[in-house]
């Protein structure tokens, strides 16, 4: 490194009160470390500066050695990018990081992209030329959003994966997610415990998520898993394929009813499924509440309103519940731990919990469904 130069960009005047104006390169401001007044000797009544040669160049060099975003100003930007607001929780989601980003006197940049992949690298590239200092997205292809982090990490721009986690890859990005594969067996073996409770043999079906989508692979895995260590209680005799698509789920939920009348257990991959399952069920003859002799034991899965409003009703029996504010507060740490350099692990664990309609009394108040079903009932005076 030349020593002339960095003694030119901290060289400065102290006058008077010995106040020091500094010039810097943008990316390194010196510390007072780097500059020492003379004790003895001015030239025409001003004080002159020396370097403190040793201080200055480890300091530059700490400074090179920082990720470009570790050095922004308390001014930021934050781009929102989410797939749709089809599902409740999403919906709750967004409302959260607006209130968050604003609280902490941040702009919020909101953009969807209706599933499709294409329209959001492009939403990811317009974001990166608007200079935002942060991207937190939902994406809906595992694999299909590896280029998008690769933008982000060619521009310097931190990205955080908001419930969702990309395949495997070398490039760098955080996913705050639930441990999908855990809390759903953990569902399922609590729905199971109810069904030995009562006795007798289940004909189960499972509404499956998208499989492009890791939160719906792990959620499967999750379930196969639970049935697996009970067969002798447990026949699964329909996985239903719905593509996180409501009508897709309705048909497919109807047609396994009419080929297996004697469905008497569900596990479905999402609460914001509830309307159709309710659907399905009521045309079938099977829409009965807790301790009906023709009750279909359900669990659902993520927390919303309408999986707390069915718990409640004893429609619905567990639910797998997924921890919205934990997993917001904890994407927005995550941005502010990159621009502070430090380099999180790339998946953060949100643990949830299981909620049955037995505990809802004590637990309800950690479901986040709850709160949108009681502002909901609040504002229309229900």
């Amino acid at each position: 490194m030349d020593i002339a130069k960095a003694d030119r960009a901290v060289h400065a005047r102290a006058i008077g009160r010995h106040e020091v104006t500094r010039q810097h390169p943008s990316h390194f401001e010196p510390s007072p470390r780097c500059v020492m007044i003379r004790a003895k000797g001015t030239m025409h009544g001003v004080a002159q500066m020396s370097i403190n040669r040793r201080n200055c160049l480890s300091l530059m060099a700490a400074a090179a050695a920082r990720p470009a975003w570790s050095q922004l100003s308390e001014q930021r930007s934050i781009a929102v990018l989410f797939e749709s607001l089809i599902s409740p929780f999403f919906v709750a989601a967004i409302e959260r990081f607006r209130a968050q980003i604003k609280s902490r006197g941040w702009t919020i940049l909101e953009a969807l992209s209706n599933s499709n992949d294409e329209r959001q690298f492009q939403q990811v590239e317009s974001m990166i030329k608007r200079k935002v200092n942060g991207i937190i997205l939902v994406h809906t292809d595992d694999k299909a959003v590896v280029p998008a982090i690769r933008a982000a990490n060619a521009a310097h721009v931190p990205m955080v994966h908001f419930n969702r986690r990309p395949a495997p890859s070398d490039a760098y990005s955080v996913a705050v997610v639930a441990d999908n594969r855990k809390l759903m067996d953990d569902t399922v073996s609590a729905l199971i415990g109810m069904a030995q409770q009562k006795g007798g043999k289940y004909q189960a079906a499972l509404l499956v998520g998208n499989l492009n989508d890791a939160n719906a692979v792990q959620r499967r895995d999750g379930f196969e898993a639970a049935v697996a260590r009970h067969k002798e209680t447990i026949d699964v005799v329909a996985r239903i394929s719905t593509e996180w698509n409501a009508e897709k789920a309705l048909a497919g939920f109807t047609a396994a009813l009419q080929e297996h009348p004697d469905i008497n257990m569900l596990v479905s991959s999402s609460d914001f499924l509830t309307p159709q399952i309710e659907r399905a069920l009521r045309a079938a003859g099977k829409w009965f509440p807790a301790n009906h002799p023709k009750h279909v034991l359900v669990a659902g899965f993520d927390g919303d309103d309408l999986g707390y409003a069915q718990l409640a009703a004893g429609y619905y029996d567990v639910d797998g519940v997924q921890n919205l504010d934990y997993e917001v507060k904890t994407s927005l740490e995550a941005l502010e731990q990159m621009w502070a350099g430090e380099r999180p692990e790339k998946t953060l664990i949100d643990p949830g919990l299981v909620i049955s309609r037995n505990t809802l009394r004590f637990k309800r108040d950690s479901m986040w469904g709850y709160g949108v079903w009681r502002a909901k009932n609040l504002s229309t005076g229900g």
